[in-house]
């Protein structure tokens, strides 16, 4: 009876021991300042305060000329290393870029596989560089005697249980074959992710880490990046929105959605808009494999159809940093472009860099249908946001492709305008009689293009384009002091008006009307509309009502007289009328 019972209870804990076995080990980072180098000749050794599968740096100083070389736990050196800031981080006036604290030079971690100590030393030729700082990273949970033997211990329950490791990660089925984020054990972000108002193109990085990696070993790095770019860096979460290694396997990196624009931190000032690949290694000098190219190309195509981008064509994207390019300053590039291209840097490497387009024009041929680079042009009131003629342009990479255009109401999706054309390339120009909806022009933050293409055979996903992501949004209008529940007409003030308070991101029309709550028709006006600059006009309306409103319940309209689109511009409220 005593045995069955043992028995029972040694098989009821087999799940738990399982589910603890299978856990993944945890990331631990440390960090450690090491001595200035104020010469050459200079190689200070500094004892890591754990074991440490990645080592990060960051300093004070020029952007280049430090190398780094690593112990491991055999006693040997590791050859020397060049670290470089390689402009990695997000742009300069976002929350995440207020924690780097004047620290200018940053580098992603590089994985050294099981080192105790480091040695430092500059290159010959640059300037000495002070206020080191080492990150540390174990993910391997080897980062301490404890540690090592706990992980000891279970690899051996691992093979006695039969366990698979947590770290062997399957893709998902799609395209480019993602493995997204909980294959890797991924942690949670810090803030809430950030998008773009649409993708422009990619920006191809490296990561500066050993080409020698197994693939086995990828989930644990990128784990140990994102701790580092999280607690060394202060990032929201890991910089780049993809990883390719050398075996071949795309990884999704920063969370927010793998096909929602995410801002990154891969690229200083021009995170917004573009997609950061990071191939896994180090490409000054050593070729991608043909697997990791092979995987590029499918992603590259995979995303920029996604944001219908044509990987071979030009991106347009405006400088937020100047460390290249001045503030302001607005740039064409190719839509595949290595970090270099936007960063004083040398990333992604001489030899990757001579591959980028290879690969844009590989990615251009794969898939099917596609409709691409949808471009908008607008002619806008600047004080109303009126549309008064629209220039639509658009590809497709099939000469005998039709593609439909429809200009629709981002409100309520009413079609104002379709026309079809065929061909590659659509050009279409509409004007103040296409566009009018009721008599009224359309506003650029209620308007939106739908394209879409097709082929006897084929059928492309069909782009849609909200103007308001390029040429400004609603002008945000907002009531901050609601009108009063009842009022009496004709009566000594103020009991006879309502004092209505808002807000105005932009110059816009401000009036207010009374509506019939049967019919919805507009019944009285009580303010003509007026431009209100917020700069210049106090934003405030003061309401009168007229004695002849008769008595009962009524809708109050304050906003922009013309626009459609109610909690837009234009804020309803529900207004008793008394005698």
């Amino acid at each position: 009876m005593l045995l069955a019972s043992v028995q029972l209870w040694a098989l009821a804990l087999v799940p738990s021991l399982r589910a603890q076995v299978a856990s993944t080990p945890a990331v631990v980072l440390r960090t450690v300042d090491a001595p200035n180098l104020t010469s050459r000749s200079a190689r200070p050794t500094v004892e890591l305060p754990i074991r440490a599968d990645m080592v990060g740096a960051s300093w004070v100083g020029a952007t280049r000329g430090l190398q780094l070389r690593a112990r491991g736990g055999d006693g040997q050196w590791s050859r020397w290393l060049d670290l470089e800031d390689e402009g990695d981080a997000p742009d300069p006036t976002s929350r995440e870029a207020r924690a780097l604290r004047g620290r200018h030079a940053l580098t992603t971690p590089m994985w050294v596989g099981d080192a105790d100590r480091v040695q430092l030393r500059t290159r010959t030729g640059f300037a000495p560089v002070r206020d080191v700082r080492l990150t540390a990273v174990n993910v391997t949970g080897t980062a301490t005697a404890s540690t090592r033997l706990a992980t000891r211990a279970r690899s051996t329950a691992a093979r006695v249980l039969g366990v698979a490791s947590t770290d062997s990660a399957s893709a998902v089925p799609m395209s480019p074959g993602i493995h997204l984020r909980s294959s890797w054990a991924a942690g949670p972000a810090i803030a809430s992710p950030l998008y773009a108002g649409k993708v422009e193109g990619v920006v191809i990085h490296h990561t500066v880490n050993t080409n020698n990696y197994s693939c086995a070993s990828v989930p644990a790095m990128l784990r140990g990046i994102q701790r580092a770019h999280q607690r060394s860096n202060g990032w929201n979460d890991i910089g780049y929105n993809f990883l390719v290694d050398r075996c071949g396997g795309v990884w999704e990196g920063r969370g927010g959605g793998i096909i929602r624009p995410v801002i990154g931190a891969h690229s200083a000032g021009f995170n917004t808009g573009t997609v950061g690949i990071a191939l896994i290694g180090t490409y000054s000098s050593s070729k991608p494999t043909k697997q990791q190219l092979a995987a590029v190309d499918k992603l590259v195509a995979w995303r920029l159809d996604m944001g219908h981008v044509q990987a071979s064509g030009p991106m347009t994207l405006i400088a937020r940093s100047s460390d290249k390019f001045a503030v302001g300053t607005k740039i064409t590039r190719k839509a595949v472009v290595g970090h270099r291209d936007l960063f004083p840097t040398a990333c992604p490497g001489a030899v990757a860099y001579r591959e980028l387009a290879g690969i844009g024009a590989r990615a251009a041929r794969l898939g099917g249908l596609k409709v691409m680079n949808v471009q908008p042009s607008p002619t806008i009131d600047p004080v109303t946001g009126e549309v008064s003629r629209l220039a639509i342009r658009s590809l497709t990479n099939a000469r005998g492709a039709t593609s439909v255009v429809s200009v629709e109401r981002s409100s309520d999706g009413r079609v104002i305008a379709t026309r079809s054309v065929t061909g590659i390339g659509v050009r279409l120009d509409l004007g103040d009689s296409d566009l009018r909806v009721d008599g009224a022009l359309p506003r650029v933050w209620d308007l939106r293009v739908r394209v879409s293409a097709t082929t006897p055979t084929l059928k492309a996903r069909p782009a849609l384009v909200d103007l308001a992501a390029d040429y400004g949004a609603s002008p945000g209008f907002a009531v901050v002091a609601p009108p009063a529940a009842s009022v009496t007409p004709a009566a000594p003030a103020p009991d006879d008006q309502l004092h209505v308070g808002f807000t105005l991101a932009t110059r816009a029309s401000v009036g207010a009307w009374l509506r019939d709550p049967a019919t919805g028709a507009r019944a009285y006006t009580l303010v003509k509309s007026a431009i209100h600059d917020p700069a210049l006009t106090p934003e405030q309306l003061d309401i009168g009502i007229p004695a002849a409103v008769p008595a009962g319940t009524w809708i109050l309209e304050v906003g922009n007289e013309y626009d459609p689109a109610p909690g837009r511009s234009v804020v309803r409220s529900t207004v008793t009328v008394v005698r």
